[in-house]
C-alpha cells in the first residue's frame, strides 16, 4: 500500500494572466512528456482593468467568475475553454481583453495518483463554497 504525506497544500495561484496571453502560463516539468497528464486548477476572472502583474490570484475574489480544474491544465483553460462565450455574452466582452485566467501551480503532486485526483476535486469545490460564502452567490460561470 502507498503511502503518501496527505498534507493539504497550500492553494496559491499565479498571478491572473490576460485570456490573449493564457499560452504562457503553463511550464511543465521537464519530465512531462507530450499526452501525459498534468491536472490542475484555474480560475477564470473579470478585470476592467489590469490587475497587479506579481500579485497572486485569489479564488475567492470578487473578479473571479469561473473555478475549474482540468486533467490536463495545458489544454484546458490553455487552448480553448467552452466558458469563453457564456463569459462574452454576460460581460458583453467580445474581445476578451478583460478576461484573464490564473491556475494553480500542480509542480509538487506531479506524480498523479488517486489521492492527488480526489484533492482537485475537493479543492475545486471548496474554492466555490468559499466564493460562495464570501459573496452570497457561485461564481456567475459555475452554473452547477
Amino acid at each position: 500500500m502507498l503511502s503518501l504525506p496527505l498534507e493539504e497544500p497550500e492553494l496559491k495561484f499565479r498571478p491572473w494572466v490576460l485570456w490573449s496571453n493564457r499560452s504562457d502560463l503553463v511550464d511543465p516539468p521537464d519530465d512531462c512528456e507530450d499526452g501525459s497528464d498534468y491536472p490542475g486548477l484555474y480560475i477564470l476572472g473579470h478585470f476592467k482593468s489590469a490587475p497587479h502583474p506579481s500579485s497572486p490570484a485569489i479564488a475567492s475574489g470578487k473578479q473571479t467568475v469561473y473555478i475549474g480544474q482540468t486533467k490536463n491544465i495545458r489544454n484546458r483553460p490553455i487552448r480553448c475553454h467552452n466558458k469563453r462565450t457564456l463569459y462574452s455574452e454576460k460581460y458583453a466582452d467580445w474581445s476578451l481583453r478583460h478576461l484573464y485566467v490564473a491556475i494553480w501551480d500542480i509542480a509538487q503532486w506531479f506524480d498523479v495518483s488517486e489521492p492527488q485526483k480526489a484533492f482537485l476535486a475537493y479543492a475545486e469545490k471548496k474554492l466555490i463554497w468559499e466564493y460562495a460564502r464570501r459573496w452570497g452567490c457561485r461564481p456567475p460561470l459555475n452554473l452547477r
